[in-house]
């Protein structure tokens, strides 16, 4: 089951360290927590934390203030708005790999109901054997299997792996400070989260740890995309200009003061729909039926986090992309059955505005300085494509034959395959459509009929309709200018 997972790829300096982009107001906050974090691996005794800046730039960044003297007015937001630059410093974190007579401390397997939770210990390269992913908390050391929350793999210098109990380390390291090798290890390996949250414009710093239902979290991300298109953390932590990722923008609607603090046009545009619901509902099932042997790590995570009932703010980011691997997959799906058709050829007349029956296959989100556009892929019956550029959310449903009515703008080619440009595109009420051409033909029958009465041709009594119109608006104002132009009209008219 194929599904395009969300990477928050990052960029990396020459020794491979990831680099991290935190705003100059959070930066301060940053030093302080790497300051405790160095503390606790004192008395550890492990090797402290490096921070290290590598450069820094410059976002651009606008807010809205209407009695701002400096502000520009926006047409795009009704309202004033200022625009300043944010400096962010770019640096990189490095721990060292703990290793302890010639075993690397590899991961920490956090073990649930739906399956292991993997996180790689930072400055490990090799990749983890596959069987982790459904590993029991057996401990190899001392043969036991019993209910442990974590458990830790550990790699030789020749290449041999085990998993530790943390009760075993002592013994099978032949160590005494086995205890604080694992929460260093552990320490290490929830480093991204934690930086990450540094990232965000705003205070920096842990949330806490709360709980949401995940059923509830997808619906609200199902709501979010379906307003505003999905935004992952990573493309908001590398876009030029500064963005919310959709999960956040979920989660403000959990906190009664952030809900309390939008606008009722965002809160009705926010608010969840059936439609949201059963979208996450499905999410959900098609998660949890991921198999055992899925491509990558990433849908295993989500496979394993979909059993959960509730999910605590720390995993919302990899609960909340599950909405947005659902809707790859599904736009995947059905490409492949549409694949099965014939190729593609064009339809309709270049410039002519037509009736079409059409299926959405898909859409994608794009966004300019000009605002938000979704790209709307479409197939009909016979399996030819279009495409359509839609201003804002596209209001077609997924995956269900709609009628339309279109203007073909154009016929191109995309990667070798004939497609359709259309603009204008509206759902088409075939009753509708005839009744409006019925009731037209009866009014300008009737229209025919008057203008013959009146002894006109059709051209001369609407004319002097309109003229009757204008009077009988400005005849009752006595102001100079509506006197004359009154006067005017009725002598044109006598």
């Amino acid at each position: 089951m194929a599904a395009e997972h969300e990477q928050n790829t990052r960029e990396t300096d020459a020794s491979g360290n990831a680099i991290y982009r935190i705003p100059e107001a959070n930066y301060q906050n940053l030093l302080k927590r790497i300051e405790k974090m160095n503390k606790r691996a004192a008395k550890l005794k492990m090797p402290a934390l490096v921070l290290t800046e590598v450069g820094e730039s410059f976002v651009e960044c606008k807010r809205q203030s209407a009695n701002d003297p400096d502000g520009e007015y926006d047409m795009r937001v009704g309202t004033k708005v200022v625009t300043f630059l944010v400096r962010i410093i770019h640096v990189t974190l490095t721990g060292n790999c703990p290793r302890v007579n010639g075993w690397a401390m590899a991961a920490t397997i956090q073990h649930e109901d739906g399956g292991n939770i993997l996180r790689t210990v930072p400055g490990f390269e090799a990749n983890l054997p596959v069987v982790y992913r459904t590993a029991t908390t057996a401990c190899d050391h001392c043969g036991t299997n019993r209910k442990r929350t974590d458990t830790y793999v550990l790699q030789s210098e020749a290449g041999a792996w085990k998993q530790v109990g943390r009760n075993c380390l002592a013994d099978f390291l032949r160590t005494e400070n086995a205890s604080g090798l694992a929460e260093y290890a552990e320490m290490l390996a929830c480093l991204d989260d934690e930086m990450s949250e540094y990232e965000e414009m705003g205070e920096g710093g842990a949330r806490g740890q709360r709980y949401i239902s995940m059923a509830a979290l997808l619906t609200q991300v199902a709501c979010c995309i379906r307003a505003d298109g999905w935004c992952s953390r990573g493309e908001a932590r590398n876009s030029f200009n500064p963005k919310q990722a959709t999960v956040d923008s979920a989660l403000i609607c959990f906190d009664s003061k952030d809900w309390a603090k939008l606008s009722k046009k965002d809160q009705e545009k926010l608010t969840p729909t059936d439609d949201d619901r059963t979208r996450a509902a499905g999410a959900i099932e098609w998660a949890q039926a991921l198999p055992a042997d899925v491509a990558n790590d990433y849908l295993w995570n989500i496979r394993v986090v979909s059993h959960r009932e509730q999910i605590s703010y720390r995993e919302a980011g990899l609960a909340g992309s599950i909405i947005s691997a659902y809707n790859r997959h599904l736009e995947q799906e059905l490409a492949k059955k549409y694949e099965r058709d014939h190729p593609s050829e064009y339809f309709g007349t270049v410039g002519e505005r037509e009736v079409f029956t059409l299926t959405v296959i898909g859409t994608r989100d794009i966004e300019s300085d000009f605002g938000q556009s979704t790209l709307v892929m479409f197939r009909d019956a016979n399996g030819n494509r279009a495409k359509w550029f839609c201003s804002g959310e596209c209001p077609l449903p997924l995956d269900v034959p709609v009628i339309v009515k279109a203007t073909v703008k154009s016929h191109e080619e995309y990667k070798s395959s004939k497609q359709t440009l259309l603009t204008r595109v509206a759902e088409y009420d075939v009753a509708a459509e005839a009744q409006a051409k019925e009731a037209a033909k009866v009014a300008a029958k009737e229209l025919k009929q008057a203008a013959k009465a009146a002894g006109l041709s059709v051209k001369d009594f609407k004319a002097q309709k309109l003229r009757e119109e204008h009077a009988s608006v400005y005849g009752h104002c006595y102001c100079s200018a509506c006197k004359e132009y009154t006067a005017a009209l009725q002598q044109s008219i006598a």
